[in-house]
């Protein structure tokens, strides 16, 4: 139970997944089967939820005529209601978006430093966020931060080297969701739709992202060797 337990403060595969801003803004990118899918889903749980009924209508044919518009209606209901949330998903997106800009959901850095003290500079600047640890270090590609709150953040940082002396850093953040928690809204929405879940909320993305971006921009001449920082020990792979 307690492998279980560590197992679900971990990283889900929705929270390291590359996530576009622009790409769900765009109107296209949200299409007529995104809708019919989260539709089937609600009215297969619909259909889940009478299946007492079926049981009775299989036992007693006669009665299935009384019990069929009952689970009708309510596969309907649920499937309408799915795809609402859903949309409602998306409109609170891009109006998020229009709160806090494109960059509260992924911000980019270039850094004139090689990917060896980029790397190093990241992990400097994910010391100053408060309550925060780090989870997981891929050494020159990617670093994973939980910070506690209601709800628990994970912030996601990648390094991409560009040559000639300088790296991108792309940083996301998102809310934690428990394994369960995932699979549910997996289940019921989708991938797409999950996406928009782990981001939208009260503007505490945008300021975890703003806070390491800040860092970075602040210290291009950063090296921990003079600014007495030792560097933690990543987890090779």
């Amino acid at each position: 139970m307690h492998k279980l337990r560590e197992k679900y403060k971990g990283i889900n595969d929705g929270e390291l997944e590359v996530f576009l801003p622009l790409q769900y803004l765009d109107p296209t990118f949200f299409r007529l089967r995104d809708y019919a899918s989260v539709f089937a889903r609600g009215a297969a749980f619909g259909i889940a939820l009478n299946f007492p009924l079926i049981i009775l209508g299989l036992v007693t044919p006669s009665l299935m005529p009384v019990y069929l518009p009952c689970m009708t209606t309510a596969a309907c209901i649920l499937g309408i209601s799915f795809s609402a949330a859903a949309k409602g998903f998306q409109m609170a997106f891009s109006k998020a978006v229009s709160a806090y800009g494109i960059e509260a959901f992924l911000t980019y850095e270039d850094v004139r430093l090689p990917l060896a003290k980029a790397y190093e500079l990241c992990l400097a600047a994910t010391t100053e966020i408060p309550k925060a640890s780090i989870l997981e270090c891929i050494e020159g590609r990617r670093i994973c931060v939980r910070v506690k709150g209601y709800p628990d953040r994970t912030i996601v940082i990648r390094l991409d080297p560009l040559g000639r002396g300088i790296t991108r850093i792309a940083i996301d953040s998102v809310k934690h969701l428990s394994l369960p928690q995932s699979i549910a809204i997996r289940t019921c929405w989708g991938t797409k739709f999950e996406q928009l879940i782990l981001r939208v909320d009260d503007g505490s993305n945008a300021q975890l992202i703003e806070q390491i971006a800040s860092f970075v921009r602040e210290t291009p001449d950063w090296d921990y060797v003079y600014e007495g920082f030792k560097p933690l020990r990543a987890n090779r792979r």
